[in-house]
């Protein structure tokens, strides 16, 4: 049985790029974060214009039929 061991630059190397594959993983989830926020923002926006421009149904405003 042969047992090899890992030198410490090599263990460091490997720590270095599983640590960037991380970060790189973090910054692709915050851009998709950050495009999902902003599609929502702009479907919010545009519910609200479609709410503003609505027409109030007739009559409405005016009493409130309690006995309905």
């Amino acid at each position: 049985m042969s047992i090899s061991a890992i030198s410490p630059s090599t263990a460091l190397a490997s720590l270095a790029t599983g640590m960037k594959a991380q970060d790189v993983q973090m910054q692709i989830a915050l851009a998709v974060l950050k495009q999902i926020q902003e599609q929502q923002k702009q479907q919010a926006e545009a519910f609200v214009e479609m709410i503003q421009q609505a027409t109030p149904p007739v009559g409405s405003g005016q009493s409130l039929d309690l006995f309905a």
